[in-house]
């Protein structure tokens, strides 16, 4: 297997789509810490802040060695590494902002953005069953915001705006890393939790009623934080080794195992969160789409 900085883009393959799955089964859970987190008194958006600082500081520690060895192509990795950041730490808001399940399931029209972005920059030819698992996947999410045949009342705050959003600049931030031919694991971790971090810290500030302070910070330290930031930072580097390889459509796909994970634990662990039909509906529609697309022979 070649390294994220080859100028191979292969079509796809079994081995970057077991650890692209794989690697989002985990992040079905990166709600536990931040909530664990608020649980001890940290506001909310600055849970995800102080989840994504460790990340930035230990990516820091590696960023001089790339730097030494790749100032030719800084420019491409800083601009994929931030959109990458920048999804990341939308969806986190979006987690805190919203419920669980909601925030999941519309970050994950990002197979959406993802076949949209690869038919008009990367010039794919998606087949039938891209088609229909996309049509499964919108009536799924449809459903989640509230869309269902018996009321037609959307529920769509800044929360679900938010974890909308972070879907489609995730899509983007893997059409550029596929269009380079893959970039430096070591500087894309670096730009990823840096943007991380200060767009999380910038939400907070303007959002959050409450401000934080360092005895707090140091109070919301727990295990669930760290085992999680740690989990975050092999799992993403993980994603960057292997998303180049696979067309954005399907890497978003592949990545619905993180719905699966989302879904049923929240369901457990959140009483409070628990899903309406229509909404248990709508997440079995998009891990319907999820199975369509992997188990069809196109890329």
């Amino acid at each position: 297997m070649q390294g994220p900085g080859s100028d191979q883009t292969a079509d796809g393959g079994l081995f970057p789509s077991i650890v692209i799955a794989g690697c989002a089964a985990f992040w079905g859970l990166y709600w536990i810490p931040l909530r664990e987190t608020e649980a001890l008194g940290v506001p909310p958006l600055w849970s995800v802040a102080l989840f994504n600082l460790p990340l930035f500081l230990i990516s820091g520690l590696i960023f001089a060695w790339f730097f030494s060895r790749n100032r030719q192509i800084l420019g491409t990795v800083m601009l994929a590494g931030c959109l990458a950041g920048a999804g990341l730490a939308l969806y986190g808001l979006g987690l805190m902002m919203t419920t669980v399940v909601r925030a999941t399931l519309l970050f994950y029209l990002t197979p959406v953005w993802g076949t949209v972005i690869g038919v008009l920059v990367l010039s794919e030819r998606p087949g039938i069953r891209r088609w229909f698992a996309l049509a499964l996947g919108i009536g799924g999410l449809a459903l989640t915001i509230g869309l269902t045949p018996e009321d037609l009342k959307l529920e769509f705050g800044m929360g679900e705006a938010v974890g909308l959003l972070a879907g489609l600049v995730w899509a983007i931030s893997a059409t550029v890393i596929r269009k380079s031919g893959g970039l430096p694991v070591s500087g894309l971790a670096f730009f990823e939790f840096a943007a991380a971090f200060f767009i999380t810290s910038l939400f907070a500030l303007v959002f959050d009623e409450v401000m934080i302070t360092v005895e707090i910070a140091i109070a919301g330290i727990n295990w669930y934080l760290i085992i999680g930031a740690v989990i975050m930072l092999v799992t993403m580097t993980a994603i960057f080794v292997v998303i180049g390889r696979l067309s954005p459509g399907r890497s978003g796909l592949l990545m619905m195992t993180e719905v699966i994970v989302a879904v049923f634990s929240a369901a457990i662990l959140l009483p409070e969160e628990a899903l309406s039909m229509w909404e248990w509906v709508g997440a079995a529609l998009i891990i319907s789409a999820g199975i369509v697309e992997v188990t069809g022979a196109e890329a």
